[in-house]
């Protein structure tokens, strides 16, 4: 009788990229992704809209009157044209865990990282890899759907804002701010891993308690996931928000040229320290509540996707099904 295994000698806290079924992990991913991205994008919208400079008393009064004068539909404006950037996900989860796969090997070998610092420090390397690769195919996308958020009569297709930025810009259009949503979002997807991973760690710093059942048997398990991702969300947050501001505005410019350096200092002029923290609280909890939900759904999902090992012999493993 054949008897499905989980190997002792596997870390289910900190699964890497080899103890998994790859087949089921990138079918998987994608309900996931769909689900987290229809729960925070109204945050997301209300972000932009604050950032570009409409005037809302506060977050709440953004939503409200967002609701009140274009009706629910409108928390939604460009959600379909943001949703494609769901194509990026394995692209960056791919860099991710293969680049921190390389990091851990190369320690394995070289020992440069001492021990108590090797997971914040590999998954900031990994997070800043996976970040540089996948903006490249997220930039257009994001032009496009920030054209639609803020685009309150919501006439534009995003077939025809995209036509509209290339005319007037040219292909070159797609990619404004380029540089400006590298200095962004790899800083930010560096925090976030490197902040998890270290939150982890500071919040539970036990082993599991039966380390070789991919299913947490303690509330600890539980309840750190979570709390170390809305951690690392809202830190990140605040501390990229005025790089964010400076992007957001630069890509909705309607400028020939433009530069980072001028976008910053014409925000300085206009609002001074206070318009480089626009929107910051739609900002933090929209990535407070999309890291809680992404950290812990991407901590199932590998626990799910686990690879099993066929092995009539159950010695040194925990034997999960016969």
């Amino acid at each position: 009788m054949s008897k499905q295994i989980y190997p002792n000698d596997r870390d289910m806290s900190n699964l890497r990229f080899r103890d998994l079924d790859l087949t089921k992990f990138y079918t998987l991913m994608p309900l996931g992704s769909a689900t987290i991205r229809l729960v925070v994008y109204p945050a997301q919208l209300v972000k932009t809209r604050m950032q570009a400079g409409a005037s809302y008393k506060s977050t709440a009064d953004a939503f409200a009157t967002i609701v009140r004068r274009e009706g629910f539909r409108a928390l939604y404006s460009g959600f379909f044209t943001n949703s494609l950037s769901m194509i990026v996900g394995p692209i960056y989860v791919t860099t991710l865990e293969t680049t921190r796969e390389a990091v851990l090997t190369a320690n394995d070998e070289a020992s440069f990282i001492p021990p108590s610092l090797l997971r914040p420090v590999s998954f900031m390397i990994s997070g800043l890899a996976a970040s540089l690769v996948s903006q490249t195919v997220v930039v257009p996308i994001d032009i496009v759907s920030q054209r639609i958020m803020v685009d309150e009569s919501r006439a534009a297709s995003p077939v025809a804002v995209a036509r509209s930025i290339v005319n007037d810009h040219g292909l070159r259009g797609l990619y404004r701010g380029y540089l400006s949503s590298i200095a962004t979002y790899a800083p930010t997807s560096a925090a976030i891993w490197s902040v998890y991973a270290l939150a982890r760690t500071v919040l539970d710093p036990a082993p599991p308690l039966k380390p070789g059942d991919p299913w947490p048997r303690h509330w600890r398990d539980v309840a750190v996931v979570p709390l170390s991702g809305a951690i690392a969300g809202a830190s990140a947050a605040v501390l990229t928000n005025p790089i964010d501001v400076v992007r957001t505005n630069m890509q909705l410019s309607d400028a020939a040229t433009v530069s980072m350096r001028e976008t910053a200092a014409t925000l300085f002029r206009d609002a001074g320290l206070a318009g480089f923290y626009r929107g910051v609280l739609a900002r933090v909890l929209a990535m407070s509540v999309t890291m809680t939900m992404v950290l812990s759904s991407y901590e199932l999902l590998k626990r799910v996707s686990v690879r099993l090992d066929d092995n009539d012999d159950a010695g040194g493993a925990d034997v999960i099904a016969s």
